[in-house]
């Protein structure tokens, strides 16, 4: 049996970035996309399983947003807060994803070990203050993680 696929997909939006500096130390930046997905029934007979298939509704995010503020105290202190939303979403592959925030907060610290040589060591916390979600596939769960780094740059 031939396997049939019907599809057509169209996006309209608009993306706004506004960064502003808030003073000598002081930095905010702020991201927001808006994308409103047109589809028609995706519609194929057989999966490789041999199950029949639709797909439909909002197959990406209509609204999406981030925001950062940077604050660098002094020439060797940088702290930074980042906060993103994703309104929900019924991935073409993923399935259906509710709507999410997560916070990531970094901290970073510089030496200037000599004129064109510089070590940093910093440390990340994503998803602070929210609670475990989904991404993108069901069981692909985020939660709070830690990271830490050290970066040698030198030129």
């Amino acid at each position: 049996m031939k396997s049939r696929c019907r599809n057509s997909w169209e996006n309209q939006g608009i993306e706004i970035q506004v960064q502003k500096q808030l003073g000598s130390q002081f930095t905010a930046l702020l991201n927001y996309a808006y994308t409103n997905t047109r589809t028609d029934r995706w519609e194929t007979n057989k999966d490789l399983a041999g199950e029949t298939m639709i797909f439909h509704d909002a197959v990406t995010p209509e609204h999406t947003a981030s925001l950062m503020l940077h604050w660098k105290p002094t020439n060797d202190l940088n702290l930074s807060l980042m906060h993103y939303y994703m309104d929900s979403v019924d991935w073409f592959e993923g399935g259906l994803r509710d709507s999410y925030q997560r916070t990531d907060l970094r901290a970073a610290h510089n030496w200037q070990l000599g004129a064109d040589t510089e070590l940093e060591a910093s440390v990340t916390v994503q998803n602070a203050f929210g609670p475990t979600y989904a991404e993108f596939y069901e069981h692909n769960l985020f939660d709070r993680r830690v990271w830490l780094q050290l970066m040698l740059r030198y030129h």
